[in-house]
Order: structure tokens, then sequence, then C-alpha cells
């Protein structure tokens, strides 16, 4: 599987990967990016862990219009997947349709 650096993902999705590194105190890998996701994950941090230091940090790492407009998602098992997501709600309508902020499925 190819991974990438957070300076191969599109502009807006830099800063909050960049903060979520120093939440961590540690590199991500992006496993997988389009222009409204991206994929990824923290080496050696069990993936409900992360989104729980995420969610408990959320206003550290989702910083203004970045609240309404990104969620952060994680499956509740390993069954449903791995790895996080962030997700850019871009436009009004996908701002209606999903819940911003930070989240198991």
């Amino acid at each position: 599987m190819a991974s990438y650096g957070i300076d191969e993902v599109p502009d807006y999705f830099q800063p909050i990967l960049e903060r979520i590194e120093e939440l961590f105190d540690a590199w991500l890998v992006v496993d997988d990016y389009d222009d409204e996701w991206v994929q990824f994950h923290v080496p050696r941090v069990v993936d409900q862990s992360a989104i729980a230091a995420i969610q408990k940090n959320n206003q550290r790492i989702l910083i203004g219009d970045e609240q309404k407009t990104f969620q952060i998602l994680c499956p509740w098992s390993v069954a449903q997947g791995k790895g996080l997501c962030l997700h850019c709600l871009a436009d009004t309508l996908a701002q209606v349709e999903y819940r911003a902020g930070v989240w198991f499925y």
C-alpha cells in the first residue's frame, strides 16, 4: 500500500494534519486522499485511542471555521475498517448532510 506525506495532500487539510502530529508528537501516515477525504493513521497508536485523544483536544485540532467545515472519523471497531478519515465539508449541502466534528462511526 502506498503512503503519502502531509505536503502531498491539498493545502486545506495540511494545518489540521500538522496539529494532529503535534498532539501525538509523532508523524502520521497518509494512506490515501482526494479533494474531499484524507485517510490516515498514527503509527504505533491504536486508531480508537487516536480518535479519543483528538476528541479530547478537539478545540486544539479544529480551529475556528474548521469546526464547521471538517469532520474526523474513526471506525468503532476494526471490523468496520482501519485508520482515521479527515473529511472536508466544502459546501453548504455537505455541511447539512454531514455532522462536523470528531466522531466514531
